[in-house]
């Protein structure tokens, strides 16, 4: 995929499906991306592409403590990588990481609330809306922060 088609896909909508996840192994010191697929598929913006790695992370060999330095630092031996897109979900959210087959464009971002475990019904949100309402403001329509009484 080309710098050209990264610019122009930049920005976009797309509903996401399949994300990947950095999994390692620390006895064996794999490191693999899996995808995961997602229960519900959601919508975000693309903010960028990486290339992650899959290999294995190789031990620092013949250290030397009079200079402080390794013959053959430590260092991931790749054995293969794959293309991906970071996608955020709401602004305030971290992007993650989407194989290029795991989404499709279009679809309409929501607010977290909306994928939350308990959503807020309409009702909740009506009676939130009608305190926010009732709360005391300045000319400007902020809200002033009452101050109890000083006792004492």
């Amino acid at each position: 995929m080309g710098r050209r088609y990264k610019c122009q896909d930049m920005g976009k909508v797309v509903t996401v499906h399949t994300v990947i996840e950095k999994s390692r192994d620390y006895e064996t010191n794999q490191v693999q991306w899996i995808e995961k697929k997602l229960e519900k598929p959601k919508a975000g913006w693309i903010v960028g592409y990486r290339t992650v790695q899959n290999g294995e992370y190789q031990d620092a060999s013949l250290y030397d403590p009079l200079f402080g330095k390794y013959e053959i630092p430590p260092h991931l031996q790749i054995k293969s990588t794959t293309k991906c897109v970071l996608v955020a979900f709401w602004p305030t959210q971290k992007p993650v990481y989407v194989p290029l087959s795991g989404y499709e464009i279009g679809g309409e971002p929501k607010p977290p609330y909306y994928y939350s475990e308990y959503p807020i019904d309409d009702r909740i949100r009506e009676i939130l809306r009608q305190d926010a309402k009732s709360m005391p403001r300045d000319a400007k329509g902020r809200f002033i922060k009452e101050v109890p009484a000083h006792v004492g």
